[in-house]
């Protein structure tokens, strides 16, 4: 009998031992199940006020045209993105603007109509967002040059015109041709362009 109960005695203590320890298992994994949502919460809030300040220093950039009526963060964005390609293609505009004006002014330095470089002709091909603008200018006395021919030579070569106007300049004509991309690819060869207008020309002073 007493075989037997000190046996019982000797499981008993066992079975409270693995109780404890189990006990003490379980309770360190809690805390550390604990500690990793307490961390993941703080890292969550940080994003978070990290992506508002980010969101709304975004917004105070965009001008209030652009954003009137809208509230939401992802029309904000979308906004972002138009007011972008807004600012891209005045950038365009303005490029096209100036190599225009600096064109004149160069044509207004040639010197006298009597100097021989009053009557070549001269080109420039510049291109920004889809849009290749070809500035021509020819002197005044030049009857024989065909922009009819320029025009079909940039339909060929896959551009659509936009629009083409002249003006003039002392004893210049500036034409000012704008094209776009005729299938909207987004990448068009200006060196290639520039070679078939050079031989265009070279085969006009030639005839």
């Amino acid at each position: 009998m007493e075989s037997s109960s000190s046996i019982f005695k000797v499981v008993r203590n066992r079975r409270r031992k693995f109780s404890v320890t189990n006990y003490h298992e379980r309770a360190g994994q809690d805390g550390d199940h604990g500690d990793r949502k307490k961390k993941h919460r703080e890292v969550e809030r940080q994003r978070r006020q990290e992506m508002a300040s980010l969101c709304a220093s975004l917004r105070s950039k965009l001008p209030l045209e652009f954003i009137k009526g809208k509230r939401s963060t992802s029309d904000h964005m979308n906004e972002a993105v138009n007011y972008i390609k807004h600012l891209q293609a005045k950038i365009g505009e303005l490029g096209f603007k100036r190599d225009e004006l600096k064109s004149i002014h160069s044509l207004a330095a040639l010197g006298s109509p009597s100097s021989n470089s009053s009557c070549l002709t001269t080109f420039t091909v510049n291109s920004c967002c889809e849009i290749v603008e070809i500035v021509i200018s020819q002197s005044i006395r030049e009857k024989d040059f065909l922009l009819s021919t320029v025009l079909d030579l940039l339909l060929q070569q896959g551009l659509d015109v936009v629009s083409c106007f002249s003006s003039q300049a002392y004893d210049k004509i500036v034409h000012t041709i704008r094209c776009e991309l005729a299938y909207g690819n987004g990448s068009f060869d200006l060196t290639h362009l520039k070679g078939k207008l050079k031989e265009l020309l070279i085969r006009k002073w030639n005839s």
